[in-house]
């Protein structure tokens, strides 16, 4: 490869991707597709000229590239501690939304209905009744008044 101004425009464009990853390029004018998707094809073209190509495109790589980590660099080192921080915090909450969705929202003091057990059943709080009770329609007029 002779020298050009290739791997410095590449680093440019990384730069931008890191900034504004969610940004997105029409491909023939028609396909959007957003930056960060093409950052990573980026930076597997450089990788395949750090592992294929000879020494002088190796050497352009890792210098045009330069730039990127003196400008990129901590902020990187950041983002990846924080992901192998967060990674057990954010694991667990996941896995206790799942579990929350299963879990019934609303029931009847009464019946013990759900909005899972009868998607269209409205439930509605007595007025009379102390503390917060939920009944379905069919025992809001019905139940006895809890004191």
């Amino acid at each position: 490869m002779s020298a050009t101004a290739a791997y410095l425009n590449l680093s440019i464009f990384l730069a931008f991707a890191t900034i504004d990853p969610e940004f997105s390029i029409l491909l023939f004018f028609v396909i959007p597709v957003k930056v960060k998707y093409l950052a990573w094809l980026a930076w597997l073209a450089v990788a395949f000229t750090v592992v294929f190509e000879p020494l002088p495109a190796k050497i352009m790589a890792a210098v045009s590239l330069l730039n990127y980590f003196a400008c990129f660099g901590q902020d990187l080192k950041h983002r990846v501690r924080a992901g192998i921080a967060f990674a057990p915090r954010r694991g667990r909450f996941r896995a206790s939304m799942r579990a929350g969705a299963a879990a019934p929202i609303r029931r009847c003091t009464v019946c013990g209905a759900t909005e899972q057990d009868e998607p269209r059943l409205e439930f509605r709080y007595c007025s009379k009744c102390a503390g917060h009770h939920e009944y379905c329609l069919t025992h809001l007029g019905t139940h006895d008044h809890i004191q």
